[in-house]
Order: structure tokens, then C-alpha cells, then sequence
């Protein structure tokens, strides 16, 4: 084979050249990343330790559940990086980002609140319902500020009290919304060249000031959340220099090669992370690994995310679970009803109005150059 087809295969295609239309493998991948969480939580809350799995429970220091989050925020950052340069505006980004959050988040703090409270406190109802901690859960999680406990709401069990833990990273994710924003109005989060210098000097100016962030990012105090922020970014760079970044397997294969080296040099998070981000977007393009049909049966990933917790702390309750795949074995086709009911009844109604409103914005808009055009032919 002649050096040049070996260079070709390696180089091309590119993401740019795949990223084209809705044939990808995200679905599969957010649906993915939410097993390996719930699985993960499923140790935690029988009261083991993820390590007792019998297969490899981390790569490096990340452990199952950072791995499926960071995929989670992996896609997040690339799609919302295209999301924010293919808006009309400001308003419509953010009305979009309303759209995909919210419903699925005040659907399952609802359920949280008005079924699994009344049924797992040990407190009278009356009382359940007059405590202000009910409805401080309730108003202060939908506002983005998640809280851990509901009044006499899963005491005595292995991870006592804590009613949706995975809601954490939601804060966190939004935040780099925020970020992803204000970039663009800056004009900085649509040019690859300026994000690529502004990502630079967060890289080397992280350490100075780790602090300062931390006190102003939500969650800033866990451990991996700048690992999660980075990821974000990683991955809306990626977007922006999707024309030069290539999807081919044998790239794919270097890259993992490259992080397997890097792991074991002082460069360990840079290169498990951003590998991470690297693998799982050629996994989302590259056609030899395309699973089409998945496309079909919808996106409950979110909706498996943000119900898990409460489902399985809530069987751990009630049949005194103490073995985790048992508990996976329960909780996961529980779980997968709930979200599948929240796919269908509110994340996808929800997405229809932002699509509406694209259109009608489009359509307007066509409508606009139209008019303006005849009056520059009368005139």
C-alpha cells in the first residue's frame, strides 16, 4: 500500500466530514454512560465498594461512574458547541437548553416529591407535608440547586437519607452552558482559533487559580469537577476543529495507545481525559461502528440519569436489597420504564417546540429577506 493511502486511512475521514445530519451513535453512547452509572450507584447504595465487580471497575482514576459521566459531558460539550453556533440567537440557545433540562429534571424531582416521599417517610403524612424541607427539595432542585434529603425519607439503609444523588453534575453542566454562552457573544466560542487560544490559557492558569474557580463553579469542591469541566471544553473544541480532528479506527487505536503511555506520566489526567473525549466522538461517527437502529427507539439516557438514584435507594428500601446486581437487576428495567414514560410524555413534546420554533423563526426570517427584496425591486 502506498504511504499515501496508509496516511489517508489514518486522516480521513474527519469528524467535519461525518458530522453531518442525525446518523451517529449519541444515543447509544448517553444510554450507555447512564447503565455504567446506575450500575455504579448500585455498589455504593447496597453498601459495597465498586472494586467487588468481577470485571475492571476503572481505568486509571476513573472509576465506572466518572466514566459515564464524563461521556455524558464529553457529548455535551461538542453538541452544545454546535448548538450555540447554529442559533439564531442568544435567546434561542438558551430557550433550547430550557427545553432539553428542564422537563425530565421537574418531572423527576416531582415524582420524588409526591410519590416516593409519601411512600418511604416514616414521618406522618401531615407532617411530611408540612415540613419545609419537602418543598425546599422541590423548588430548590427544579432551580438548579439540588437538594439531598426529604424529611424521614430512607433512614436506616445502607446510604441513608441522600433521595437523588446523581443531580449533582446538572448544576455543573449548566454552568458550562453559561460559559459556552458568553463566549460566543464574545465572539470567541465560534472561532476555533480564539477558543483554541482561550482554552490555552485556562489550561495553564488553572492551577493558579483552582481555588477561585472552585468557589464559583457548582459543585466546585468535588473532586472531579474541573476533570468534568475540561472534558466540557475539550469537547466543544473538538466541534470547532471538527474538519481536522480524524475519525478513522487506526487514529482512534493511536490515540488509545497514546493515553496508555501518557498514564503513566505526569500528563495522566490530560491523557485519560481528552483521550476519553477523542474515543468517544469517533465511536459517535465513524460509519464501521454506526448502530443505526437504536436511532429509532428514542433517547431515554436523561431520563435514566436523573431517575435511577431514587429507584434504586427506593428498592433498597423496600425489599431490604444488600446484593448490587440484584439491585441492577431491579432497578435498571425500573428505571428504563420511568425514563422511557419521560422520553415520550416530556423531553420529546419538548424538543418538538424548539423545533417548531426554529422553523417558524426560519420561515419568518425568509419571509423578511423576501419583503425586503421587493421593495428594493420597487425602488
Amino acid at each position: 500500500m502506498k504511504p499515501t493511502h496508509v496516511l489517508s486511512s489514518w486522516l480521513k475521514p474527519t469528524i467535519g466530514d461525518l458530522a453531518v445530519g442525525r446518523d451517529n451513535n449519541f444515543n447509544l453512547l448517553r444510554f450507555f454512560a447512564a447503565s455504567l452509572v446506575l450500575l455504579f450507584h448500585c455498589y455504593a447504595l447496597t453498601g459495597h465498594h465498586v472494586s467487588e465487580l468481577p470485571f475492571p471497575t476503572a481505568v486509571g482514576f476513573m472509576d465506572l461512574g466518572l466514566i459515564g459521566v464524563a461521556i455524558f459531558f464529553a457529548i455535551s460539550g461538542f453538541l452544545i458547541a454546535q448548538s450555540v453556533t447554529r442559533s439564531r440567537s442568544i435567546l434561542a440557545y438558551v430557550e433550547a437548553r430550557v427545553l432539553r433540562i428542564m422537563p425530565a429534571l421537574v418531572l423527576a424531582t416531582a415524582f420524588c416529591v409526591f410519590i416516593l416521599g409519601p411512600t418511604a417517610t416514616t414521618l406522618p403524612q401531615a407532617e411530611y407535608w408540612r415540613d419545609a424541607a419537602t418543598w425546599r427539595y422541590f423548588f430548590h432542585t427544579i432551580a438548579l440547586d439540588p437538594q439531598w434529603y426529604l424529611p424521614g425519607v430512607f433512614e436506616g439503609i445502607a446510604y441513608p437519607r441522600a433521595v437523588n444523588g446523581s443531580l449533582w453534575t446538572i448544576p455543573v453542566e449548566v454552568w458550562c452552558y453559561v460559559v459556552i454562552g458568553i463566549l460566543s457573544v464574545l465572539g470567541i466560542g465560534k472561532r476555533q482559533w480564539a477558543f483554541t487560544v482561550f482554552l490555552l490559557v485556562a489550561v495553564f492558569a488553572y492551577p493558579r487559580v483552582e481555588f477561585a474557580i472552585r468557589e464559583h463553579v457548582p459543585g466546585g469542591g468535588m473532586f472531579s469537577t474541573p476533570h468534568l469541566l475540561g472534558v466540557f471544553f475539550f469537547g466543544s473544541w473538538c466541534y470547532l476543529s471538527r474538519q481536522f480532528i480524524p475519525a478513522s479506527l487506526p487514529a482512534a487505536a493511536a490515540v488509545t495507545a497514546a493515553a496508555a503511555i501518557g498514564y503513566k506520566s505526569s500528563l495522566s489526567t490530560y491523557a485519560l481525559y481528552a483521550g476519553l473525549v477523542y474515543l468517544t466522538l469517533v465511536f459517535a461517527y465513524n460509519p464501521k461502528l454506526r448502530v443505526n437502529w437504536f436511532l429509532k427507539i428514542g433517547d431515554s439516557s436523561y431520563g435514566i440519569y436523573v431517575f435511577a438514584f431514587p429507584v434504586q435507594q427506593l428498592i433498597v428500601w423496600r425489599l431490604e436489597i444488600s446484593d448490587p446486581l440484584m439491585l441492577f437487576a431491579l432497578a435498571f428495567p425500573a428505571t428504563l420504564a420511568l425514563a422511557i414514560i419521560s422520553w415520550h410524555i416530556v423531553e420529546r413534546p419538548a424538543l418538538a417546540l424548539k423545533r417548531r420554533g426554529s422553523r417558524q423563526s426560519a420561515n419568518s426570517e425568509i419571509e423578511l429577506r423576501r419583503s425586503r427584496g421587493d421593495a428594493a425591486t420597487r425602488q
